[in-house]
């Protein structure tokens, strides 16, 4: 356990960020039953999403550009959340204490969608180790959204990071196409 946290933490650390919303994310691929996409917008960002039937989509992801992690959360059950306004929010993986979180409605590809922002890597490992999420609002249970699958699907994400960030790192330094070859 100890290994794949403070694995997971160094991983982590190097890969977080912020929103730029992500209307034009491209597929990377599926793990764990979750699809996992690049967004542009983000700094080619990762991330892990599920449509669940009730009608929420559940996405947890990093973004490049601000150095945080986020979370979105959209369900067709909340049609009185308005884009702009704050929401505080508690959400309970499994048995992990509660997260407190302030998030911001906004629109995302038609939705009206409250994005939550975060640096505490805990809330990563904790959707990689819980089996569900409880969201609540003003002490009440929202929803309560299965985790089947997140911790493939997250380590998707970071494989996928890991990834985007090496196809944009500087090019090497190295003797240059006018020295001559070694040896």
């Amino acid at each position: 356990m100890w290994t794949l946290r403070g694995g997971a933490i160094a991983a982590v650390l190097s890969c977080l960020s912020f929103p730029g919303l992500a209307q034009d994310a491209i597929t990377w691929s599926a793990a764990g039953g979750w699809s996992v996409v690049v967004d542009p917008a983000l700094g080619n960002g990762c991330s892990a999403y599920m449509a669940y039937d009730t009608g929420a989509v559940l996405r947890i992801g990093l973004n490049r550009l601000a150095n945080q992690g986020y979370i979105t959360i959209a369900s067709k059950a909340w049609p009185s959340m308005v884009a702009g306004q704050e929401y505080d929010l508690r959400l309970i993986f499994g048995s992990a204490p509660p997260w407190d979180a302030s998030g911001t409605a906004v629109n995302l590809d038609g939705a009206t969608t409250l994005w939550l922002s975060f640096i505490d890597v805990d809330v990563i490992l904790d959707f990689m180790q819980e089996p569900s999420v409880q969201l609540w609002y003003n002490d009440r249970m929202l929803d309560q959204l299965s985790l089947t699958g997140s911790f493939a699907a997250f380590s998707e994400v970071m494989r996928c990071q890991g990834a985007m960030d090496a196809n944009s790192a500087p090019a090497a330094v190295g003797a240059g196409p006018f020295e001559p070859p070694p040896g």
